[in-house]
């Protein structure tokens, strides 16, 4: 029944979307000599990404199983929809440049108006409200590439590179690599230290390139020393008190952020440099700046609840404060200003941020406290519940990667998880998992149950493939161990792609084509993967499991490149992850938007295909062999995912 409803609705969806692409095509498909409509391109993709918002932020407004499940066969399809809209979309975009990005040693040739165009539209119809960084990254190229020998252009040639140096702070939040770090600075550095800021809007470009270049992160990462960090307060001090708003402009509000940073700059140093990494200031010079910020602030009446916390922190760091004394005043300030705001129904990503920067501070100030153990779980669990549930009312606009960071920090930050068992870490980083990407979690605990049906195939009709494997020495021995073996395959299918907690706005950027940079930051998730499973010692033994998910069975393709799963004693049940995630990928009918699901033999014709390659050849052997094991896979693969969704509102839906 549940697969005849399917056809109807895909069948639905299928004449809309062929409708709905001879009106779109008929708007932007235009003839080489005409510049493409960008206002209807961006206004679209606009339209686009909003809908798909919607959809990803309503997922836990619904409290109804029957209503939940059918919800997301709904959104699959709207979504299929919307990928491939938004990638005939960006691809007019990428054609109509294509001549004139293929040799950028040469000058353009399209006309000076089409560039013009884009930019327009790409500023007013589309980035400023809905910022995607990879997107922007390519449409600025194109921008940089005319803007920069056109001196008539010089504020927007400005204003590209610095998009372009915000986009790469952006993706560098997700890939962790310093060379994409010096990229972004080197962007926005330009437009701070041009020579050629001089009407008011250049002017206004040139302060929010101070504000970006007075981030602590420049300096942490040592491309921008300390000095050259003080420097920067000081030009963007002398620039915002020399010039009004209007003269700038940009808002007044902003202006006064400007001042307002300025005048807390040693609480940002000592916060963002001092404490993160003592070892970049001398520890005198760092404890004098510390006692200077806590004596700009002797009453803390007005003060931001960050700034408060801060200050405590602070004080404990250096002695001024007893501990007893510094966890009655976090108490204080969790109860009555931090508590309530966690109740909010949606948060916005600015609320989010602030809110999520408070809690590493009342661990820091809870795990210092001497008072009992008990007394310290007791907040740490209040504590975790409280960012489980801010994860769940996280308005996501996927215009910003910081949450990618701050997921990754919370359920690895000792101070927080060295007070839950490992059972409760465990709990934490799935209920955060869950939280933020549904259907990756929907994913691996669809390949766990490939997993498991595969493991007792196993056990049942070739023991002796696990002969040799963890210790066991004879079929009897498998026997005896079969519970212990099904319980580690189900879990190392459930933990095999929990690297993609760190890259969730990759993960779940899929409603549009992938950029060539985006593909390189989701090979990273197996690696990533194994930040998450040292939280707990019983996770230890999936590092191989989650590691080796991607790579070939003949170890001679896949990622990581520098991992050798040939080699691993766990290669058997990489094995098993592998094939079982190759299979629930292929037949995937909720949670992929970017292709059509397969049919469970065209699956098994593609594995036999690989037998031997990519795929363990006694695991395919076996699923010919045993028909009720072939059923049983077919079964979980094509109609098993009703039940998934089930399993995660009984388990989290609440």
């Amino acid at each position: 029944m549940i697969n005849k409803i399917r056809k109807v609705i895909l069948l639905i969806t299928t004449i809309l979307f062929a409708c709905h692409l001879q009106v779109a095509g008929k708007e932007f498909f235009v003839s080489e000599q005409s510049i493409p409509d960008f206002k209807f391109i961006f206004d679209k993709l606009s339209q686009n990404r909003i809908t798909y918002n919607r959809y990803n932020d309503s997922i836990f407004s619904i409290h109804n199983h029957d209503e939940w499940v059918r919800f997301f066969m709904t959104r699959s399809q709207k979504n299929h929809l919307i990928y491939h809209e938004n990638e005939k979309l960006l691809n007019s975009i990428a054609d109509y440049f294509e001549t004139d990005m293929a040799d950028t040693t040469k000058e353009t040739i399209l006309p000076d108006a089409a560039y013009d165009s884009l930019d327009k539209n790409f500023f007013h119809n589309y980035a400023y409200a809905l910022t995607d960084p990879f997107i922007t990254n390519r449409v600025t190229d194109i921008l940089i590439r005319n803007f920069r020998k056109r001196p008539e252009r010089n504020y927007e040639f400005l204003r590209a590179m610095s998009w372009k140096g915000s986009s790469y702070y952006q993706i560098w939040r997700l890939n962790r690599d310093n060379e994409t770090l010096k990229k972004a600075y080197d962007c926005i550095a330009y437009v701070a230290d041009s020579a050629h800021c001089h009407t008011p809007e250049e002017l206004g470009l040139y302060g929010y390139a101070l504000q970006d270049l007075c981030l602590s992160a420049w300096t942490l990462h040592h491309i921008q020393p300390l000095k050259k960090l003080k420097e920067r307060y000081e030009k963007l001090e002398i620039l915002a008190r020399n010039h009004t708003a209007d003269e700038l402009e940009v808002p007044e509000k902003r202006r006064q952020q400007w001042i307002n940073r300025i005048k807390n700059r040693d609480l940002e140093i000592v916060r963002g440099i001092y404490l993160t990494n003592p070892e970049l200031i001398e520890k005198k010079e760092g404890d004098a700046l510390v006692k200077r910020v806590i004596r700009q602030y002797p009453d803390t009446v007005g003060l931001s609840i960050s700034s408060k916390l801060n200050l405590i922190v602070m004080k404990l760091r250096i002695g001024e404060i007893q501990t007893r004394t510094a966890l009655r005043e976090a108490e204080e300030i969790y109860g009555t200003l931090i508590k309530p705001l966690t109740q909010q129904k949606v948060l916005g990503e600015g609320a989010f941020n602030s809110l999520m920067s408070h809690y590493t501070n009342l661990a820091f100030i809870v795990d210092t406290a001497r008072v009992s153990a008990n007394y310290k779980k007791k907040h740490i669990r209040t504590f975790c519940e409280d960012i489980i549930r801010m994860f769940r009312h996280r308005k996501d606009q996927q215009n910003s990667t910081l949450y990618n960071q701050t997921l990754e920090y919370v359920s690895t930050y000792p101070r927080l998880i060295k007070y839950l068992s490992d059972e409760e870490r465990i709990g934490f980083v799935m209920e955060l998992n869950v939280a933020t990407q549904v259907t990756t979690y929907a994913h691996s605990t669809h390949v766990a149950r490939l997993a498991e049906a595969m493991m007792k195939a196993i056990i049942r009709h070739r023991r002796e493939l696990l002969v040799g494997k963890l210790g066991i020495n004879s079929k009897w021995q498998v026997r005896l161990h079969q519970r212990q073996l099904i319980h580690f395959i189900t879990r190392a299918a459930l933990c095999h792609d929990i690297g993609k907690n760190s890259i969730v706005s990759v993960v779940n950027n899929d409603y549009r084509q992938l950029t060539d940079e985006e593909r390189k930051i989701i090979r990273m998730h197996p690696r990533m993967g194994l930040k998450y499973l040292k939280i707990s010692q019983k996770l230890k033994y999936y590092y191989d499991t989650t590691l080796g998910h991607h790579k070939w069975y003949n170890g001679k393709g896949g990622y990581p490149n520098d991992f050798d799963n040939t080699k691993s004693p766990y290669r058997f049940m990489i094995d098993i992850i592998t094939l079982c995630d190759c299979m629930q990928a292929a037949t995937e009918r909720v949670g992929r938007n970017y292709k059509q699901e397969k049919s469970f033999e065209k699956v098994m014709e593609e594995l036999r295909a690989g037998a031997g390659t990519r795929y363990n050849p006694d695991l395919v052997k076996l699923i010919d062999d045993i028909p009720e094991l072939y059923k049983e896979l077919e079964r979980i693969a094509i109609y098993g995912w009703p039940n998934i969704y089930y399993e995660i509102y009984k388990n989290y839906m609440r």
